[in-house]
């Protein structure tokens, strides 16, 4: 989950139905950002088309910012200077939350069931409520109602407790190897975002109350007397059915948190024997931005949830930085192992009404082997951790093959942390200094471009 309960007391997360067009506006406000740039956590483009395998393969400005020691790779001997910049994007969208927002059928849903209440309760009762029998038709014409409140149900099972999360980040550095203490300079914001619900049984009971009594296009006097949203007029002239907005209590959750990163990498070779370890460490110097909102979505308008995000706001400053090792195996240049540990000291940021967004360290290992054009990559994150609260353990597998001036590259991603689909398959294809990437399945999403000049 993208974010954390930093006390016990906050309100418990969820939304409303009937209101979908607002539930959508509170789910989504954190992602948007992310869904229009399209970031992996992780912000080297070449590794997306790898599967997110980078911490023994990177090059340049790009891979030294996967693995600090890559400053110091053969690669890196053949041109020495880089810029870099582009953007990359990861979302996780298991709900589909983005299709029921732009679902046309959706917009007006709340006032479309409104609509429906009135007419219903507006037509004569037909039924005698004192000497009727129970299964006289009080009312007819009910089935428009019922196919609406079917349609939310099918909502509410959709996205109850299914978090939507997403992260973009954008970049911009350089990195120069031919000093005698490489180096590198980047800067880097992030914007990440969540949003999820948790739909109350009551509410879930008063939608399947609609839904199964009405479904049969009537409403018979039974039906009536055995469900409480549904009622005869105390003077026994109309029908009284209660409005969503007067039932539904459940709560929408968005969270939202900006980060402004400036990094600093440094790297080192020594010598071990016969043969070399390449050593470096980049510190990491950010300003973070967190807000936050946990509230009846039926009471929110676009403004006041907008408002109640504002009023969340915190900002903040942390330190962490990242290690990584680099060598070649003994006795077999084709294969090189590395390792990283990522944010070694932890950060975190909790907004005022008590949502936490935390970073946590990392330990990766990776290996891979090189032959003629070929390149095979493997990482493996040996613990789960956070990124601003988006919780990652994966294990990388990639290939890329160079064929003229194209290297085409596709992988596999197993991320552990993500239990209800973690696999997902990715492309990438990189052309001189430009590198595009894609990789999405089950709900998971993410890709992006970067260039990478260098001479």
């Amino acid at each position: 989950m993208l974010y954390r309960r930093a006390t016990s007391n906050t309100p418990p997360l969820g939304p409303t139905l009937g209101h979908t067009r607002t539930l959508a506006y509170g789910l989504t406000v954190g992602l948007s950002c992310t869904l229009v740039f399209g970031t992996t956590v992780l912000a080297d483009v070449r590794a997306t088309g790898m599967g997110g395998a980078a911490v023994s393969v990177g090059s340049g400005h790009y891979g030294a910012l996967a693995n600090p020691a890559l400053l110091l790779t053969p690669e890196n001997g053949k041109t020495t200077k880089h810029i870099g910049f582009g953007v990359n994007a990861v979302a996780r969208d298991r709900p589909d939350l983005l299709g029921i927002a732009t679902d046309e059928a959706n917009q007006e849903l709340f006032n479309d069931i409104d609509t429906e209440i009135n007419a219903v309760t507006a037509q004569p009762i037909i039924c005698d409520p004192v000497f009727g029998s129970g299964d006289d038709a009080c009312v007819q014409g009910t089935g428009a109602l019922a196919s609406l409140a079917d349609r939310v149900q099918t909502i509410f099972d959709d996205i109850d407790e299914e978090p939507v999360e997403g992260q973009v980040r954008g970049n911009i550095g350089f990195s120069n190897a031919i000093y005698k203490v490489p180096f590198l300079f980047d800067y880097s914001f992030s914007v990440t975002g969540f949003g999820e619900a948790d739909i109350l049984e009551a509410d879930s009971d008063y939608v399947q109350i609609l839904e199964n009594t009405l479904e049969d296009n009537q409403l018979t006097l039974n039906e009536i007397i055995e469900n409480a949203p549904i009622r005869i007029s105390n003077n026994g002239s109309a029908l009284e059915i209660d409005f969503p907005d007067d039932v539904l209590t459940s709560e929408g959750s968005t969270a939202v948190m900006l980060r402004n990163q400036f990094s600093l990498g440094f790297a080192k070779q020594f010598s071990m024997g016969n043969n070399t370890v390449a050593v470096g460490v980049t510190p990491k110097f950010s300003t973070l931005t967190a807000q936050s909102s946990s509230v009846a979505v039926k009471d929110l308008s676009e403004d006041e949830l907008t408002d109640d995000l504002e009023a969340s706001e915190v900002s903040e400053s942390s330190f962490t930085f990242d290690v990584g090792a680099s060598m070649p195996v003994p006795g077999k240049p084709a294969f090189r192992v590395a390792g990283v540990i990522r944010n070694v000291i932890s950060e975190s940021i909790t907004t005022l009404n008590g949502f936490e967004f935390e970073t946590t360290p990392q330990l990766i290992v990776g290996g891979h082997y090189k032959r003629d054009n070929l390149l095979l990559s493997a990482d493996l994150a040996l613990n789960e951790a956070s990124y601003d609260g988006f919780d990652t353990q994966p294990l990388s597998l990639g290939l890329e093959y160079k064929a003229g001036p194209a290297k085409l590259r596709a992988g596999i991603n197993n991320d552990f942390a993500f239990s209800s689909s973690p696999t997902s398959f990715s492309v990438g294809l990189g052309l001189g200094a430009f590198d595009i990437a894609y990789s999405g399945s089950g709900g998971v999403y993410s890709g992006g471009v970067q260039f990478d000049i260098n001479w």
